[in-house]
């Protein structure tokens, strides 16, 4: 599902405000920025170990970000590969509730990926976002996030 959070769809803000709690997200989603897309990938239903790779492909402008929440089990791998034309398109990833964010791509001496483990079951967050002249000038980016759990 993603839906786009924009001046130009006002009458979505009430349905944004409900849509966590509809998809049993987390408190992280509550606080979204205004200017924001929200994904969900369809729920997982294999007993397989790993599950195939997910990829989600879309294009943020300036300020905005896109939002990929996924469910994970405890002690689960995961893996986030993110490709950009733009070297300025990042990802952060949010564990369930208020706990310490698990990666922060600005900071990170390798931004397109991350791999580690769910510390704790439920739903997760993958934040992408721009920085630098891009999010100040307004510029879209096109951007593929590929999510592989297991």
């Amino acid at each position: 599902m993603l839906i786009n959070r924009n001046n130009a769809m006002k009458p979505m803000i009430a349905a944004l405000a409900v849509a966590p709690l509809l998809l049993g997200c987390t408190q992280n989603l509550l606080n979204l920025p205004p200017n924001s897309k929200l994904t969900t990938p369809a729920s997982k239903t294999s007993s397989k170990s790993t599950t195939a790779p997910m990829v989600f492909s879309a294009e943020i402008t300036g300020r905005e970000v896109s939002d990929i929440v996924f469910k994970a089990n405890q002690g689960e791998r995961i893996q986030v590969n993110l490709k950009s034309p733009s070297s300025f398109v990042y990802f952060d990833v949010y564990p369930p509730g208020d706990g310490k964010v698990l990666f922060v791509g600005q900071s990170d001496a390798e931004p397109t990926e991350w791999v580690g483990s769910a510390p704790v079951s439920g739903d997760y967050l993958i934040r992408v976002y721009q920085l630098g002249g891009s999010k100040t000038l307004n510029t879209k980016a096109a951007y593929s996030v590929t999510l592989q759990q297991g």
